[in-house]
Order: structure tokens, then sequence, then C-alpha cells
């Protein structure tokens, strides 16, 4: 596959994705809001869009990346490992809509926590479908790692508005992104950075 056209290719399945996340959103939209919990609609729009945008924002940054690690050939779709971590980013996207809102009563107490381990189960298939596949990419190994921090962070800020962990406790879901930040903050300051042991 030519490189040019292999990039043209996957931009325009980062446009399928977008709409299939617009598509998500709006489906879990009208089915909390027809169980009344999705009220008013602008709470649990925000916190859904800014997390599906920035896994979209990743995801469209990081299709030159759609390769095998120290290969250059750029594979013309994302495979099924990649799909299957883009349903998890998705699903985390969802469950950013509870953010703003009081935790749920009854039987839908659940629900949040079902969303969550939804997404969940998917870590386990994105990497097994990689490895029977031979398609494990740069673009998927980012992803899955971008997917990851998002899905703590938003697991552990969700147990916290819920009065279910202290506010302390975001720290736990702020690691990768403060430990990020931290060697981000020593390359400008032209302090050593070195390998985890």
């Amino acid at each position: 596959w030519d490189p040019e056209r292999s990039l043209s290719r996957l931009q325009r399945r980062w446009r399928w994705v977008a709409m299939c996340f617009a598509l998500a959103a709006a489906l879990s939209f009208a089915g909390l809001r027809g169980l009344g919990l999705a009220e008013p609609a602008w709470r649990w729009a925000a916190p859904v869009a800014l997390v599906m945008g920035a896994v979209l924002i990743v995801l469209y940054r990081s299709l030159p990346d759609n390769h095998r690690r120290g290969e250059a050939a750029l594979f013309p779709d994302l495979g099924a490992a990649n799909t299957v971590t883009l349903a998890r980013g998705c699903l985390l996207g969802i469950l950013a809509g509870f953010l703003l809102f009081p935790r749920p009563s009854g039987g839908l107490a659940w629900l949040p926590a079902l969303v969550y381990m939804a997404a969940a189960v998917t870590d386990f298939i994105d990497g097994y479908l990689a490895r029977i596949t031979n398609r494990s990419t740069v673009l998927g190994q980012r992803l899955d790692m971008e997917i990851d921090s998002l899905g703590a962070l938003l697991a552990v800020s969700l147990a916290v508005v819920y009065g279910q962990l202290p506010l302390w406790a975001l720290l736990m879901g702020l690691a990768r992104y403060l430990f990020v930040g931290g060697l981000a903050w020593r390359r400008r300051h032209g302090l050593a950075v070195h390998d985890l042991p």
C-alpha cells in the first residue's frame, strides 16, 4: 500500500469512528433521558463530548503510527484490536456523562458500574486480538495507554463524586498524567530523564 493512500483511507475511517461515537452518545442520551437520568441535556453532553473528543483527537493524531513497531508499512485500516479499543473509549465517554449528575438510585445505581465493567472487559479483548491477528501497532499501543489512563481517571472521579472515595483519591486517577507532565517539565528544563527500572 502507498503510505499516502493508506493514510487517506485511515482518515476516512476516522470520520466513520467519529460518526459512530456521535451515534452512541445520542442513543445513550436518549436511553438515559427515558429513564429520567440525563436532564438537563448539557450536563450529560459536556463531559461526554469532552471525553469522546479527546479520544478522537488522540486517534487522528496517531493515524500515521498505524504500523508495527520497527516497520514503516502503514496498515490502511484500523483492524479489529483498535476497533475494540475505540469501543472502550466510546464506553468511557458514556461513563463520563454520569459525572455531573447525582448517583442513580435503585436498580439504576449499578448502571455506571456496568458501563465501566463493559469497558474493562474490552481491555482484555483488544490485546488478544492484536496478538492473534499479528496487528500490534504503535497506534494501538498509544490508544490502549491513553484510554486506560482515561478510564482510571474517570472511575476514580466518579467514585469521588458519589462519595465512595475521598477527594485525595483523584491523585490515583491522575497518576499517569502527573508522571507524563513531570517528564515534560524535566525535559523542558534540561534535566535527565531515565527509563523506569
